[in-house]
Order: C-alpha cells, then structure tokens, then sequence
C-alpha cells in the first residue's frame, strides 16, 4: 500500500488493500492478486476524506491514519489488535481469515474533544499526540 497528499490536503492510495487499507469503498470492482486481494493499481482519492483537508497521514503494516487540518483523526484498515482506536468493532467486515477491518475512514470517537497534532504507526499499533483543544470543544473547567 503507498499513500500520498496532495498540496490541496487529498488523500490518494494504491497498492494492495485486502484489510481495507486503501479505504476505497468498492474493493469487489478492483482487480484481485493470485490470492483473491483486491488493489489499485493508480493512486486514487480516498472519496470518504474529500469534505476533509488533510494535514498528516501515517500507516501501519495493513492501517492506515489521517488527520485533518482540524485535528480530527480518521483510521481505517485492519483491526484485530485496536489499533485502529475503534473499541466496538463486531460490525465491522472480517477479512478471508476472520480478522475485522474497517473499509473505509472513521473517525476515531475517543478523540473527538482533542486536536490531534501528530500520529505515528507500527506493525499493528498507533500513537496519537494531541494538542490543546480547538476552542469550539473546550469544556469549562470547574
């Protein structure tokens, strides 16, 4: 899988994307490898992020990490190990081995009231920095 950003914050990627990684959503109509994985051989927009500029990307053995200019951190790809910081993942389509996955970019909900400022990944974990809040979603001290 490779991922790039464009000047303007678009997200395209290609490559292979049988854990969801690539975050397209119509992996059925993508050419398939000997072994049946789906991939992309151009890079394409990853359509779900459009309404977002994005500022920083990262990505893991079979996830993938996208941060908006707002701070907002979406993930999508593989999900067996949490990685992808989406607790409940019983609704989430199972891989060929029965490993869930996340097709396509979410946002990760545990982060909502932080500014994400930087994210980095391993094998098949993720690490976010965050900043002070954005002003529209501090809460009032007391």
């Amino acid at each position: 899988m490779q991922v790039a950003l464009s000047r303007d914050g678009l997200l395209y990627s290609w490559g292979g994307g049988g854990c969801g990684q690539l975050g397209h959503t119509e992996t059925s109509k993508m050419l398939k490898d000997e072994d049946g994985c789906p991939y992309q051989l151009t890079p394409r927009v990853v359509e779900n992020l459009r309404p977002h500029v994005i500022a920083t990307i990262a990505c893991g053995k079979a996830h993938t990490i996208a941060v908006s200019d707002r701070g907002r951190m979406y993930t999508w790809g593989a999900g067996a190990c949490g990685q992808l910081g989406h607790p409940d993942t019983s609704s989430f389509p199972s891989d060929e081995d029965g490993y869930p996955f996340q097709p396509v970019p979410r946002e990760v909900e545990q982060l909502r009231d932080h500014r994400v400022v930087s994210t980095a990944c391993g094998d098949v974990h993720t690490l976010a920095l965050t900043g002070p809040a954005p002003p529209s979603s501090r809460r009032p001290r007391g």
